[in-house]
């Protein structure tokens, strides 16, 4: 592609973009349900009584809910702005941290990709709004706070002299770390980098010190806050009756079963599909370029890959079909894989425990194995490795909440963007 048709291309998907964004927000209404309920909020009390309230009995979101203590009041248009432009910000933080300069060509393009794929439905749940102020936004806000982690491996980012940009990332980092999950997330993140990058060159990343330590911060806040503590007795009184029986260890099984079954049967199988899709074929195409090893021992060693990539892509097509067909769905397996809810109420029987488990992780290993082929490196490999993983802990975790059943698909939105990024490392080579 010469540079002519480069910019007409990177032009012509930034201007798709924009349209898809702006007309997908036209028929987006909000003002409903949470959002209704934080509007009246907003008119009976002023900022400061509002948020002492929320701490005192609700919530440790201060910073989240100030935002949309003020965006809430306004006209339906402010909020439609502001979301099309956390879209922006996630791509472009996206773009950062995942695109080769040579692939950037290619940004909007796979934007305007994962913007159809992604479970946008999943944001008006409970109100659009209150929904994508704290998940869509936090998950904006703390995609851009991760990339000083690239500056700091490559040092040769903007960010690494740009005072302005330093500012930026801490306010995005505070933002971001407000939100439990995220918080977890970037802890997790910076705390792996300063390791890596201390261990291998000698040299402590100051501002990602600061940053680490501007997270911590927000996750004893969290901790200690005193409406955390009374919105979890709510939750286990009215939502999760049998949850003070549960096991460290079980809740940890709880928010694993919960997650990929998720991904695997319900509300997200179709990111899922596309996921391990768009990974079993690049996993052939990879097999297919590859440098021929002489003899067939050189063609056998691809088989287990292939097995491995297709186990997940098929597993994933076939139950999804189960779960939706009338007899399938009353059969004993597929039956228990689809209501984790109702074990975990009543009880997960030994059986039920290692079936699921041991379903669940031969995915995952699968996936694994499937990206070592696909990744065009090592280090890229390990990356994805880490991202995924990363990302299905975040979902993980809120099997220390009893109220994981009644937060739905919302609060996978973390673990959707990890799988896209994952997706965006292990495909570059094969763009074009």
């Amino acid at each position: 592609m010469n540079k002519n048709r480069e910019k007409t291309f990177f032009y012509g998907t930034f201007i798709l973009f924009c349209l898809a964004t702006v007309i997908h927000h036209r028929f987006l209404n909000a003002g409903y349900c949470d959002d209704i309920w934080f509007l009246e909020l907003s008119k009976e009390y002023s900022l400061t009584e509002f948020l002492k309230m929320r701490y005192q009995t609700w919530s440790s979101r201060l910073i989240i809910e100030t935002v949309l203590y003020f965006i809430i009041q306004h006209n339906q248009n402010v909020w439609r702005c502001c979301n099309i432009l956390s879209f922006f910000l996630l791509v472009y933080s996206l773009q950062k941290l995942c695109l080769k300069e040579t692939y950037k060509k290619y940004t909007w393009f796979i934007a305007l990709f994962f913007y159809f794929v992604f479970p946008y439905k999943s944001m008006g749940n409970v109100g659009w709004v209150t929904t994508t102020v704290n998940y869509l936004w936090i998950a904006a806000a703390g995609t851009f706070a991760l990339i000083p982690i690239k500056d700091a491996l490559t040092e040769t980012g903007r960010g690494q002299r740009n005072a302005v940009l330093k500012i930026g990332y801490v306010a995005t980092a505070l933002f971001a770390a407000n939100q439990e999950q995220m918080a977890a997330l970037l802890a997790g993140y910076y705390l792996f980098f300063i390791v890596y990058i201390t261990a291998t060159r000698k040299k402590i990343p100051q501002f990602l010190l600061l940053l680490w330590a501007c997270v911590l911060v927000e996750l004893v806040f969290i901790f200690l806050c005193p409406g955390n503590r009374l919105r979890y007795d709510f939750e286990l009184n009215n939502w999760f009756a049998n949850y003070a029986e549960l096991s460290m260890t079980d809740k940890i099984a709880m928010g694993f079963l919960y997650t990929m079954a998720y991904y695997c049967f319900c509300d997200l199988n179709f990111v899922f599909i596309f996921f391990s899709g768009v990974l079993f074929c690049t996993v052939l195409i990879r097999g297919n370029t590859r440098k021929p090893q002489p003899g067939k021992a050189g063609n056998l060693r691809k088989i287990p890959y292939y097995i491995a990539a297709a186990i997940p892509f098929c597993t994933s097509l076939l139950l999804t079909f189960f779960s939706r067909n009338s007899y399938f769905k009353s059969r004993f397996f597929v039956k228990k894989l689809l209501n984790t809810e109702l074990y975990f109420s009543a009880g997960l029987s030994a059986a039920d425990f290692a079936l699921e488990l041991s379903f669940y992780f031969l995915i995952i290993i699968c996936v694994l194995i499937a990206l070592r082929y696909a990744s065009p490196c090592k280090k890229v490999f390990f990356l994805c490795c880490l991202i995924f993983c990363a990302g299905i802990c975040s979902r993980i975790i809120l099997g220390f909440s009893p109220g994981i059943f009644i937060s739905h698909t919302r609060t996978a939105c973390f673990c959707t963007l990890s799988l896209f990024a994952v997706m965006i490392l292990f495909t570059q080579p094969y763009i074009e």
